[in-house]
């Protein structure tokens, strides 16, 4: 009973909440109680979620026929488990965690924990009736709460050899690089002998020092474009000149570089090998820029505007410049399209033999020739002969299926082995050395999926084998083996191997007993990408016209959305005009729509802002790079306008825009306390011997992260991928890769990465607030929704 405030009363039903079979400690026959668990075990710990895993308990054979001539198990099978947890290494005060059931993985996760906190865990066996004594427990203290770091990424240079250009070249065709290209190389040789090839003209090992480049994001990779750089060593055997005095350490060094001012280069960084590599566009590039936009959209990169600057007349190394010209800027308004994808080819080939026997016992061949016609690009267009021979040396096999038309009255004592290229010993220098290697597509199977001793089966009527059926062709439930089924050996060995040459289909009859067959024709279906991958510019929305696409400008934001561009602002003309114009490009249908016209503006304040945002600062902060992320907007370097402290310096600190409470934080990183960054000892010598620093380390402890015009890409807020094509972990992902930028001194080559996992862990509130935000404007009839549906029909 019970009473409070006026009074009152109330009543408990004991059999709801008291069961002596389950709260008192079993004894007797009727009672078994189930085992004991062993102790769990800690499988994951970090500073806010512990994950637990216990084995399974063994239940004994004891009946309720013991006491009561039942069937059914009474008190000692397992049917669920239940997990409690205690805060505190010695604390007796435990709470239910789980009640898991026995069919479910014996595994729990318990988050939102505290940093630095002891946990202990505990798990006990319940049957049906019944429950057991508790297991041991195991304590698990949470990690110290992660925080963003820094570090320097010290990336290996390109390999040649990995092309095969180099020991082997003869035999694969890829001859070494020209040595006149080699740049001031006192010894250049074309010895075959040479295992690999040095740094020449046109194929450098790592990216020069540069700014206003872009940094973006394909397939895991990080590609780099452009950029106002200070070009290469002329010396390609000095790998560092900086390390023999420059003149950036007071010194008089004459110092020659090559490929120097704006750039088109591009260049690819490989998280998982930790790998540059120069990549030599198969067309014409683009012309050299800097400040311009770089995005992913479809798995290809877009590149608009930017800008170059008037140079001198007369060859690459006349310095003569033409009057009033030197240094003009050159705004850009083009668009081009990098495909980093390999381009796909199909091709099919039948048999020209026919109704070929198959002796009862003995064995015949089927033989066709892959030759260099007859190819279809990816989206099925077919290619003429001239294209084709000329693509398809350098052409690889990803899938192959085989098409089997045959005839026999018991296919238990048929096998079907296919011929073709082989062994691959996965090796760029060398081909394989025949194209006899075998692999079983059919062993004798008679199509009732092994449910019926002594089956026979009956023809191959339309079957195709292929790695990637759903049925494997020994669980084939039909005789006729109508449809694809997986071989019994996989066809994936053929992979990654060129595909032309003499290929043949040996079928075999096992037993002598007056039963013969007859295989009507076969096929290969091939699926072939580039060998060698190759890069394609293309140049985009050439044909429209100049009223209905934006004005040549640099450093403008973009962003994608969906299958779109959404581009704002930037910087253009002479004297420089600031821009905040927003338009959209369409990939589909490669338009460009203006959203909301250019305001003018005094060059310091928008006042009125096209997206109906409260005004901003013009200048506040320039020549920075921002990043999107899973968790806002992030923000690198830059220079200040010191409009507060009227001192203009570069922006040390990263920031984080949050999308939706438009609001701006600083990250709180590993880095240097703000605005103290001291200068790196290796890049001013004298400050370095003024702090005691007779040898100075070559690199900072800490990266510093103030520059400006660098470039910057978030990498792994998903998985990414190795050259398998499989998704890999990587302990320092995610992550913002930095490079490059000026400092106030000179440009930079460093490649930098900020590790998020202290952002990470805080769990990303974007989709909530999105939610939040963004839902109610966009239903159907709302305001917003009008807003949107009218921007898509400009």
């Amino acid at each position: 009973d019970g009473a409070g405030g006026g009074g009152g009363a109330g009543w408990v039903n004991i059999s709801a909440v008291f069961m002596a079979s389950r709260d008192t400690t079993p004894t007797g026959p009727d009672w078994l109680a189930p085992p004991t668990p062993a102790a769990p075990v800690v499988v994951f710990v970090n500073s806010t979620m512990v994950t637990i895993a216990w084995p399974a308990t063994l239940s004994s054979s004891t009946f309720d026929a013991i006491t009561t001539g039942s069937s059914s198990r009474r008190g000692q099978e397992t049917r669920a488990y239940d997990v409690e947890y205690a805060v505190g290494a010695v604390n007796e005060s435990y709470a239910r965690l789980a009640h898991v059931q026995a069919s479910e993985p014996r595994l729990i996760t318990l988050s939102g924990l505290t940093p630095l906190t002891s946990y202990r865990f505990r798990v006990r066996a319940v049957s049906a009736t019944s429950f057991g004594s508790f297991s041991d427990d195991v304590v698990a203290t949470t990690e110290e709460y992660p925080v963003n770091v820094w570090f320097r990424v010290n990336a290996r240079r390109w390999k040649r050899a990995a092309e095969g250009h180099g020991l082997a070249a003869p035999v694969v065709g890829r001859p070494h690089y020209d040595p006149v290209a080699q740049t001031r190389n006192p010894l250049p040789r074309n010895d075959s002998d040479r295992l690999s090839d040095p740094p020449t003209g046109d194929r450098q090992v790592a990216p020069s020092p540069r700014r206003g480049h872009s940094l973006s994001v394909i397939y895991g990779h990080v590609y780099l474009f452009g950029g106002l750089t200070e070009g290469y060593d002329c010396n390609s055997a000095i790998t560092d000149s900086l390390r023999y005095g420059s003149p950036y350490a007071g010194l008089s060094v004459e110092q020659c570089r090559a490929l120097s001012d704006e750039s088109n280069e591009v260049w690819r960084y490989s998280p998982v090998p930790n790998m540059w590599e120069k990549v030599l566009p198969s067309t014409a590039s683009p012309p050299a820029r800097e400040q311009h936009f770089g995005v992913t959209l479809d798995d290809k990169l877009i590149v608009f505007g930017g800008m170059s600057y008037v140079k001198g007349s007369g060859d690459e190394d006349d310095d003569a410049v033409v009057d009033g010209t030197a240094g003009t800027p050159e705004y850009l308004d083009d668009l081009w399209e990098l495909d980093v994808g390999r381009l796909s080819y199909t091709h099919s080939i039948t048999s020209e033999e026919y109704d070929m026997v198959i002796p009862e016992g003995g064995q015949a061949f089927m033989t066709m020739d892959v030759n260099r016609t007859g190819l279809k690009a990816g989206d099925g267009e077919g290619l003429s002969s001239s294209q084709g021979s000329e693509i398809a040396d350098g052409l690889c096999i990803v899938d192959i299926d085989v098409s089997v038309e045959l005839r026999h009255p018991c296919t238990r004592q048929v096998q079907l082995v296919l011929y073709g290229p082989g062994p691959n010993d996965y090796d760029a220098n060398f081909e394989p050395p025949a194209h006899a290697y075998p692999t079983v597509l059919f062993n004798y199977h008679d199509g009732t999926g092994g449910r019926t001793a002594g089956g026979c089966g009956r023809n191959l009527e339309g079957t195709t084998f292929d790695d990637d059926a759903d049925v494997g062709v020994h669980e084939a439930k039909s005789p006729g083996f109508d449809g694809s089924f997986r071989p019994f050996e996989k066809l994936s060995t053929y992979h990654n191997l060129r595909p032309h040459g003499q290929w043949a289909l040996g079928v075999y009859d096992r037993d002598t007993d007056g039963l013969t067959g007859v295989v009507s024709n076969w096929t290969i279906h091939l699926t072939m990408q580039e060998c060698d991958q190759t890069y394609h510019w293309t140049e985009l929305a050439t044909s429209v016209a100049a009223a209905d696409r934006p004005s040549a400008r640099a450093r403008p934001a973009a962003v994608v959305v969906d299958g779109s561009i959404f581009m704002y602002g930037g910087m253009s003309g002479a004297p420089r005009t600031v821009l905040s114009d927003l338009w959209r490009f369409d990939r589909s249908e490669q338009t460009w729509t203006k959203l909301s016209d250019d305001i003018p503006s005094d060059g310091r304040v928008y006042s009125n802002s096209p997206l109906g945002r409260p005004s901003v600062t013009a200048f506040e902060s320039v020549g920075r790079s921002l990043v999107l992320t899973p968790w806002g907007l992030l923000s690198f370097g830059g220079v200040r306008g010191g409009l507060v402290d009227m001192v203009s310096r570069l922006e040390e600190r990263v920031w984080l825009y949050d999308l939706w409470s438009e609001e701006w934080s600083e990250v709180i990183t590993n880095d240097r306390t703000a605005n103290q960054a001291a200068p790196s000892p290796h890049r001013h010598r004298a400050e370095g011997l003024f702090r005691g620093m007779a040898q100075p380390d070559l690199f900072e402890a800490v990266p510093a992260v103030g520059r400006y015009l660098g470039a910057a890409a978030v990498v792994g807020e998903g998985s990414i991928v190795d050259a398998t094509g499989y998704g890999v972990p990587h302990a320092d992902l995610p992550a913002i890769f930095t490079f490059g930028g000026y400092d106030g001194v000179r440009v930079h080559d460093d490649l930098r990465a900020l590790s998020l996992h202290g952002m990470a862990a805080h769990g990303s509130k974007a989709e909530v607030q999105r939610h939040d935000v963004c839902n109610p404007l966009l239903l159907a009839n709302s305001t917003g929704d009008t807003n949107w549906q009218r921007s898509e029909e400009r």
